[in-house]
């Protein structure tokens, strides 16, 4: 299941480009969170914070719990995209999405082959994954960091379909 981590945040007045850069230079990133039944509200972020959250992020999707300054409770958040300095690699922007712990949520999970396959040790065969993340709809605290897909006895020429364990109650809602 996806860790919810919480996360201080401060509500951010200046917008743009030279007050991204000046909040840089401070040791902050800019952020925003959309969605819900809130208007969309820029932040800041502290820069260490934020590397710690995706340094330890075990998977694609990282559920948050924002605490932003001025409001008296917290709101739950996916992190929706972030965005990295296309030179050094570090993180200029973050965009959270605002849900509910209590409504179905969609999201894109990957999949991950385990064991080795009987055709690649047996009979030199070449394991291809052609599919590489599933779209599912669930509860975000069952939201799987990723699924896993026992491909060991499968022989040359053999497709896998199913096998999945996540050990959660999800839907699937396509192959891409």
């Amino acid at each position: 299941m996806a860790k919810q981590v919480k996360l201080k945040a401060e509500p951010r007045i200046n917008v743009g480009r030279s007050a991204a850069r000046k909040l840089r230079a401070r040791g902050l990133i800019p952020a925003i969170i959309y969605g819900g039944n809130n208007k969309p509200q820029a932040l800041q972020v502290a820069a260490r914070e934020i590397n710690v959250m995706m340094s330890h992020a075990s998977g694609e999707n990282v559920l948050v719990e924002l605490e932003i300054a001025g409001e008296n409770s917290s709101r739950t958040a996916l992190v929706q995209e972030v965005q990295h300095s296309p030179v050094g690699g570090e993180i200029r922007h973050v965009d959270f999405h605002a849900i509910s712990m209590d409504e179905m949520i969609q999201a894109e999970v990957p999949l991950e082959p385990t064991g080795t396959a009987v055709g690649v040790k047996t009979f030199g065969g070449l394991l291809e994954q052609s599919l590489r993340a599933l779209a599912i709809e669930c509860l975000p605290g069952d939201l799987p960091d990723r699924i896993t897909v026992d491909v060991s006895q499968l022989n040359i020429g053999d497709c896998g379909s199913g096998g999945c364990r996540t050990g959660s109650d999800h839907r699937e809602k396509g192959r891409g």
